[in-house]
Order: C-alpha cells, then sequence, then structure tokens
C-alpha cells in the first residue's frame, strides 16, 4: 500500500505536534476534539470563501445540520451568523 486513501475516500484531520496540545486532565479527549475542530471551522468560515457544509465536511461532520448544532454550541450562534458578525467586525 502506498499510504493513498483508497478511490472516494473522506478526507481526515490530520493532528500535527504544532497543532494540538493535550488536553488538560479535567478535559474529556472528545470535548477536546470538538473544540478543536470548532477553531479549525471558526478559521474557514471566517475566511469567508467556503460554504458551511463545505466546512463542516472538511472538520469531519456528515450532515451540515450536525455540524450547526455543535457550533452553536460552542460559539453560541449559528454558523452562518457567526461569520456574518465576524465579516461586520473586520469591516469597522
Amino acid at each position: 500500500m502506498d499510504g493513498a486513501p483508497p478511490p472516494g475516500a473522506r478526507p481526515s484531520l490530520r493532528c500535527e505536534r504544532s497543532g494540538l496540545q493535550r488536553p488538560a486532565r479535567s478535559t474529556c479527549t472528545w470535548q477536546y476534539l470538538t473544540r478543536w475542530r470548532m477553531q479549525i471551522a471558526a478559521r474557514l468560515l471566517a475566511e469567508g470563501t467556503r460554504k458551511v457544509a463545505a466546512v463542516a465536511f472538511e472538520v469531519g461532520y456528515d450532515s451540515e445540520a450536525a455540524f450547526s448544532r455543535a457550533f452553536r454550541k460552542a460559539a453560541g450562534v449559528p454558523p452562518a451568523r457567526w461569520r456574518q458578525q465576524q465579516a461586520i467586525g473586520a469591516a469597522r
């Protein structure tokens, strides 16, 4: 096997040493991973070039609805509204 993903395989998030820190003992690994995914999603949304569904897929969600629920829980607003708020803040 040459290390290439099979045709049609979904891209996966890669963990680089510089990108991930060890979670605190009080943080569940799953919660830490979700927070990390939301940070990546926020960066992608702030770029403003991708649709919310594309961002959801890039950070590992199969469903835009599931991603939107998770993002709203983490950020307090849905991803599209968060992007609008970031654009307004950047324009000032």
